[in-house]
């Protein structure tokens, strides 16, 4: 039988263990050693696995994330660049102005021209 290591598996692996471990439990009560033997070790293989995946769970259960957790620091995407001298297009045409000193259009809402550097409407 195949299980995945993943967290969403956890208890139908503890499940199987208590079933193995059930199933040599029952099997102790036959009066040949030879059997007795072989069902006490399922019992503990399966005593064993729930118990180690019982851990498991709890420990996931108990473990927090650290918010200073460089090793995550790459999974959010990078903020874009927005040049702040440009206005934003939200599909609307603005109305434009000349640069007296450098003739370069600029959008009305600027008060200094992005390309020289001049204040407008001086």
């Amino acid at each position: 039988m195949f299980f995945r290591g993943s967290p969403i598996n956890r208890p139908t692996r503890i499940v199987a263990a208590l079933v193995v471990m059930s199933f040599g439990a029952a099997m102790t009560w036959t009066p040949m050693w030879p059997a007795v033997l072989l069902s006490a070790t399922f019992a503990g293989v399966g005593f064993f696995f729930a118990g180690v995946e019982s851990y498991r769970w709890f420990q996931d259960w108990r473990h927090r994330e650290d918010p200073y957790d460089l090793t995550r620091l790459w999974e959010a995407p990078l903020p874009e660049k927005t040049n702040a001298l440009e206005p934003e297009e939200d599909g609307v045409e603005r109305e434009y102005a000349l640069c007296h000193r450098c003739g370069d259009a600029v959008a009305i809402g600027y008060a200094i021209c992005p390309h020289c550097g001049c204040v407008l409407g001086a």
